[in-house]
């Protein structure tokens, strides 16, 4: 693939990267405020005043994002009770979404850097021709002659496995002992 075919699939891939991870972090919070405000009412006074209060702040964010009325209503509710439900396994697929995201937006971030890498090249490439005295190429002929090999997301195991397994730990044992969950 030449530079401007490089660039083109660069800059797609950061643009779907940031739109995945943004949508699927946004309803993951409301997913897991959805879960708060309605699995953490167990009866007891201090469950019933936690469970109000997230509640009205649950409904305070609905109120106030008009635009993302549709994610609210999309947004998968997971139940800690019962783990094999089908909404949990929505909520993970979701969750594992900003991962994939973060990946393609990276993996787009690197193609255009070392794309920005291989222009300074070619220009330094045009100046030590011409300052040789032997123009033989012009640059679209330097350009044509470069081949990019393409990237792929699977190669950041950071952030596509990492990144999900100790965020995935952090946040059950905030549940766990924080919450009670």
């Amino acid at each position: 693939m030449n530079i401007r075919e490089a660039q083109r699939k660069a800059s797609l891939k950061m643009l779907l990267g940031a739109g995945i991870a943004i949508l699927s972090l946004i309803s993951t919070v409301i997913s897991t405020l959805l879960m708060f405000s309605s699995k953490l009412d167990d009866g007891s006074a201090i469950g019933s005043a936690i469970a109000y209060q997230l509640k009205r702040f649950a409904y305070f964010c609905y109120e106030h994002t008009g635009g993302l009325h549709w994610l609210w209503d999309l947004a998968p509710i997971p139940d800690p009770y019962w783990l094999t439900s089908p909404s949990n396994f929505w909520f993970i697929a979701v969750y594992l979404g900003i991962f994939v995201g973060s990946a393609l937006f990276s993996s787009g971030a690197a193609s255009k850097a070392r794309i920005r890498r291989i222009n300074r090249e070619i220009e330094d490439q045009l100046i030590k021709e011409s300052i040789a005295g032997t123009r033989s190429r012009t640059r679209a002929q330097i350009e044509q002659s470069v081949d990019i090999p393409g990237s792929s997301i699977w190669k950041q195991w950071h952030e596509l496995y990492l990144a999900p397994l100790v965020t995935t730990i952090v946040g059950a044992l905030i549940l766990k002992f924080v919450f009670g969950v």
